[in-house]
Parts: C-alpha cells; structure tokens; sequence
C-alpha cells in the first residue's frame, strides 16, 4: 500500500464477483479536526500519532502537529476509502484503493451480481448507507455514488420487528479514482466547507449554512465551496450525504451481505 500513503486501521471485507478481495478502511481520519489542530500548533489525534510509525516517524502524542505528520507523509483525504486486491497466478498482490466509492468509515462494501452495483456500510453512530454503480462490470474505478434517505412507514413507536421504511436513493455524482487521487494532498477541509459555531438548538444563524449530525462531530453548521460539490461527495461523503438530506441516524452498520435466493440483503 506504499504507492497510497499505508492502510488505515483495516475492516470487514467481501469477495468481489471477479474473485478479488474487497477491504475497508474504518473511523477515516477528521480532515476538519486535522485543520483545527494544524491553525492552532495543537497536537492531532493519537490514532494519527501511531499511525506516523508506519512512516518511520516515532512520535511524541503531545506533541506531534500536523506540520509534522504531513512531513512524514500523513494527509487525512488519503484514508476511509474500499480497497481492492488483485492477486496474479504468481501470487504477486496489487492493492488500490477506490476513491470513487467515497470516504467514510467504511465496513464493508459489497458487490451485487450485476458486477457494477455496490452497497457500502459505515460503521460509528450517526451514520450513512451508501451505494455506488460503477460505470462499467467489473470495474470499480469511477461511477456513480448514491446516499441512502430513508422514510420510516410504520407507525411511530413500533417494535423494531414491525419497523418498516421505503428507500431514496439520492445522486452524490460521478468521478474516478484518478481524479480524486491527484487532489488527496492538495485539499484540505477548509477548501470545501465553510464552517459556523450552531446555535443553542443545533440549528445555524446564518443564511445558506446547514446543519447536519454526522459521525462523532456531532452538530455542524456547514456551508459548501463553489465548485466543490465533487471532492465533498467523496473526501467528505459522510457530512455531504446529511447536507443532501440523506439519512445520517445509522449507528454500527457492521457490514452487509446477500443471498441470490432470496434476492435480500442483510
């Protein structure tokens, strides 16, 4: 994984229909809470500290910038992605992550029969589901990615056997791996978002920003950049599907799977 910055802390996987191996990478790092750190000479999050050995960089937790962790190779818009491995008949493996498929933190993603459609889950609390259809079988460099908007059709306060919903799948857009990959040093949050304090009750003062929950940042008031709908829908896939109204009430989605017979995923 040299060529992409490493692997982050590495999850759940699926068989692809092509016989590769399809991981994830989980709790993708904050780019947000990265920039804080980087305009305040704080030191960034003890994952990142750890993770800085991978670079050969032994670092000090209370101390370690994000100066520093970019010096020693680190940038936040590298990780959270669906990885895939192609193993030849020498048994010589080729990993490449898939940065068309968003960034999130990624359980598992799961390739239907089709050889295009696949459904990815995002572990944590205040969630996302996320499906992308790639543009051509077998294929999962660039496509079209979709956040989930679910609407509950039960009664209110029904048992969870009795919880029922319908789906909407809303557009996040299309891109490609190269793309993407050519901007993962060169962006940072702050080029995507502007960013407000929310108000007492969560919602935003200020015309044009929206507020979202996602993810362990809890309330946000965020209003996007011109022009940057792309990188939002895939360095930021999780914060950008809430803003789109897409669900964001998940919480511990520890993979997903299929059974042709059926034609159910669970």
């Amino acid at each position: 994984f040299k060529a992409h910055g490493g692997l982050w802390i590495p999850c759940a996987g699926s068989v692809t229909p092509w016989m590769t191996h399809l991981g994830a990478e989980e709790y993708e790092p904050d780019a947000a809470r990265f920039d804080a750190a980087a305009n305040s000479a704080a030191a960034v999050d003890s994952s990142i500290t750890a993770f800085s050995r991978y670079f050969g960089t032994y670092a000090n937790a209370a101390t370690f910038t994000p100066v520093q962790a970019k010096a020693a190779g680190f940038y936040p818009y590298a990780y959270g992605y669906t990885w895939e491995v192609m193993i030849d008949r020498a048994g010589v493996g080729t990993p490449v992550k898939h940065y068309a498929m968003g960034r999130l933190a990624v359980e598992l993603a799961y390739v239907m029969p089709d050889h295009k459609t696949a459904y990815i889950t995002d572990d944590g609390t205040n969630v996302v589901f996320a499906k992308f259809v790639a543009d051509k079988p077998g294929d999962l460099s660039s496509g079209e990615l979709f956040c989930a908007r679910f609407t509950q059709t039960s009664s209110a306060g029904s048992a969870a056997a009795d919880f029922q919903l319908s789906v909407a799948w809303v557009s996040m857009g299309k891109a490609n791996d190269a793309e993407l990959r050519s901007k993962v040093q060169s962006t940072l949050f702050t080029d995507i978002f502007e960013t407000e304090t929310p108000q007492g009750d969560g919602s935003c003062a200020t015309a044009g920003y929206t507020a979202i929950n996602s993810g362990d940042q809890g309330n946000q008031c965020l209003k996007l950049k011109s022009g940057m709908e792309k990188l939002a829908s895939r360095f930021e896939t999780r914060r950008y599907a809430a803003m789109l109204g897409c669900t964001a009430e998940g919480r511990k989605w520890e993979g997903i799977t299929f059974d042709p017979t059926t034609r159910k995923l669970y």
